[in-house]
Parts: C-alpha cells; structure tokens; sequence
C-alpha cells in the first residue's frame, strides 16, 4: 500500500499489506493500525514525512511487521506511548531523521526544533532492536543523549539478542548541556555506535557524572574521535562499561580526569577489550581533581592497536592517575588474560600530584592450568618513562607486570619492544620510573 500527498491524516480502521509504505510531503498523522503481513525480512512497514521539519504523528493504534522492520523518517516526530503501540518482534524498529543534517536528541520533553525522542516513545517499541539516528551517507548531525534512559526504556520485551543501534555523525552525551546527570543503561542488551564522533562530558554540578553502560557486548565503530572527559564538579565522571566483550575503533582515543573530586574518565569492560586507532593517538591524562584518574581497564585479555603515540600522562590532583591495565579475576582453564600494547612509540609522564601515576599494568588473577597472562607492549619508535614531580610523594612512570595464577603451565611474560628507551627519575626526591615485573604462579 503506498500513499503520496501533500500531508496525511489518516482516519480510523486498518492499513494492511504484504509491506506497506506510506509518504507524506506534509505532516502526517496515523490513527489506526497498519500492519505489514507479508513472511520476508523486507516485508517492511515504512512511514516517512519528507517535507522539511515537517511531524508524523502516531496517535492510536499498532504499526507492526511480523517479519520485517518498522521504519519512520522524519524531521519531527511524536509516538503516543498513551495510545500506541510499534512491533518489530522479528526485525528492527529505525527512528530516522529524514534530513541528513538534523539534529536528533532525545529528551525528557519535545523539542520542537530538531527530531526530539522522549524516553515514553522509546517504550513504546517491541522489537529485536532499535536504531536511532542517521544512517545516511554523509549524515553531518549531532545525536544527543540529554536525559538518562533504563532498559525498559530501550528493550521493553527483554529479548536476549536486542541490538541498541545509535547512528549518526557525532554522538554526543553531556552532563553540562544536560543540566544534570545521565545514564544510558541498556542492561542485557547488545550496543553498537556508529558515527564520525563519540563524546561525553561530565558535567559541573556535584554528581553530574555520565554513565553509558550495557551487561551485554559494546561495539563502537567511528571514523573520527572518541573522548571521555571527566567535569568540574565532584564525582561528575564520564564512563563507558560493558559486562561483555567490549571492540572500540576511532581515529584517536582521549580520557582526560576533570577539575572535580572523582571526576574520572573510565572505559572498562569486565570480559575482553580491543581498542583500535585508525588515525591518530590514544591519549590518557590524569585531571586536576582529587582522584581525576584516566583510565582503561580490562577484566580479560586486552588489547590495544594505535596507529600513533600511546601518551598517558598523570594529573595535577592527588591520585590522579593516568593507567592502562588489566585487573580481574576468573577461573577455568586456557583463560586468555594476556595485555598487548602496538604503537609508534610510547610517552609516559607521572604528574605534578601526589601519587598522580602513570603506568601500564597486568594486576590479573587466574585460576587454572594454561593461563595465557603475558604483558608486551610492541613499538616501532622509542618509549620515554619520567617520573613525576611532587616532593611529598611524587608519581611513578611504570610499566608493571603483577599477575598471579593458580595451575600449571601460566605464561606470565613481560616484553618491551622498540628503538630506544629512556627511563628518567623525574624532578624530585621521591620521583620515580621502572620496569617491573613480581608475577606470582602458586
């Protein structure tokens, strides 16, 4: 069923059809269910309002495909969570601007200038996934995240194979724009960013942390920068984490500490980590806070691939460290636990507060027989170690290997391989850089 005009409202009754496609110059509005029937996975339901700015409106009834995606585009949208229902149980529910260069966002309320999606209409959805965004070629918006969103927010049917999809040129979550804390929890389900840009700022307000977190897989796929930078109030932290295996590619990756108590920048995963620069660095940098750590953590096996420099440089704050590190314990035989760092060269600089480390670590712990907990860190350039500068008790420059198993047959190396290295005290007293290695197989 295809429908053209200069807008649409249509009445009440029922829309069905092996796939059903409804465009609209103008607004449009829809009032009774339409339902697309057909047993394809192209058998779609597609509602799209090509006129500039212009709103498709769901005010009542059930879009649904039973075996395809459900498909709106448009510069404004609303979706009646009260009066509605979206039904995607075998495909995905995509909540598209129709204009490449839209800014979407979703909000606690509409936003009458740019397609703005409350966490209502989010409800509103059962699917296997739901893509937000642009996916358009050359798509130049911004998609902010401007209010926290909780599973049922995101995945109402609790499906185990749901895919969160957030698609656009620069994905952007900003305590400070914000106004307040946010957290993208999107509990059990997989999540996949896409774009040019990933950014969170934590925010200057006591507690204005941002948290982007999911208990299953985290892909994050960008053609540009990724930054996580902590803010200026207390505990105002940006963090992403993922339960499951976590794959990050970037042209270059920044965490920066913040000026608040606790303000940390913090990307874990409690599996795997892979980090890959296309393009540029992986800096980490300790802020000015107390405990404004940089930090990039991994319960199992890490590894990290940068086409540039690795810099990890403490803060000014008291333990605002600047580390990368593998950190978890498991049980279970053949675990791969290991560290691999490949880089041009690698830069490390203890800061100016107490204890403000920079550092590279294996703290892992096995249980098991043939445990894989090997630290190296590959360069093609040189690696300079300098320790910091606080006469009290001045940072470290370090790279550390500290891992512990139980069980025969545990690989416990530590390599460093490049063209030269500079290991340098640092200015003060106390100051210091190392090699180190105090692995333990009991």
């Amino acid at each position: 069923v295809v429908s053209i005009g200069d807008g649409i409202d249509a009445p009440s009754g029922s829309i069905i059809g092996k796939n059903v496609t409804i465009t609209s110059v103008g607004g449009m509005t829809i009032n009774q269910d339409v339902n697309a029937t057909g047993a394809g996975a192209d058998d779609d339901v597609t509602l799209r309002v090509t006129g500039a700015d212009n709103q498709l409106t769901q005010a009542s009834g059930t879009i649904k495909s039973a075996s395809g995606n459900v498909r709106f585009a448009a510069d404004r949208m609303n979706l009646d969570a009260g009066n509605s229902t979206v039904q995607a149980l075998n495909g995905m529910v995509y909540l598209h601007s129709n204009d490449p260069s839209e800014d979407v966002s979703i909000d606690l309320g509409a936003n009458a200038s740019r397609l703005s999606l409350t966490p209502d209409m989010l409800d509103n959805i059962d699917a296997k996934g739901v893509q937000i965004g642009h996916d358009f070629p050359g798509a130049n918006g911004t998609l902010a995240i401007n209010t926290s969103l909780g599973v049922m927010d995101i995945n109402r049917t609790g499906q185990a194979d749901f895919t969160s999809t957030l698609v656009n040129d620069t994905i952007l979550v900003d305590a400070v724009g914000a106004g307040g804390p946010i957290a993208f929890d999107a509990g059990s389900t997989d999540v996949s960013v896409i774009g040019r840009e990933f950014t969170l700022q934590g925010g200057n307000g006591s507690g204005d942390g941002v948290l982007f977190t999911t208990d299953g897989e985290l892909t994050i796929d960008l053609t540009g920068a990724m930054s996580l930078t902590g803010g200026g109030g207390n505990d105002a932290s940006a963090r992403i984490h993922s339960d499951g295996n976590q794959t990050i590619t970037a042209a270059s990756v920044t965490l920066g500490g913040g000026a608040g108590s606790n303000a940390f920048a913090l990307l874990d995963t409690d599996a795997n980590q892979d980090l890959t620069t296309t393009g540029n660095t992986l800096t980490l940098t300790g802020g000015d806070g107390f405990g404004a750590k940089a930090e990039l953590l991994s319960a199992g096996a890490q590894h990290i691939d940068v086409s540039g420099a690795v810099n990890l440089s403490g803060g000014a704050g008291s333990g605002a460290i600047a580390r990368i590190i593998v950190s978890g314990s498991t049980a279970g035989d053949d675990v791969d636990q290991s560290q691999t760092i490949i880089a041009d060269s690698l830069n490390m600089q203890a800061g100016s507060g107490v204890d403000a480390d920079a550092l590279i670590r294996h703290d892992g712990s096995v249980t098991g027989n043939n445990a894989d907990q090997s630290q190296s860190v590959q360069l093609t350039g040189a690696a300079v170690l300098t320790g910091g500068a606080n006469a009290t008790a001045a940072g470290i420059a370090a790279i550390v290997q500290n891992a512990s198993a139980t069980g025969d047959n545990t690989t416990q190396t530590q390599t460093l391989t490049g063209t030269n290295l500079t290991i340098d005290g640092g200015a003060d007293t106390f100051a210091e850089s190392a090699l180190f290695t105090n692995s333990v197989v009991a």
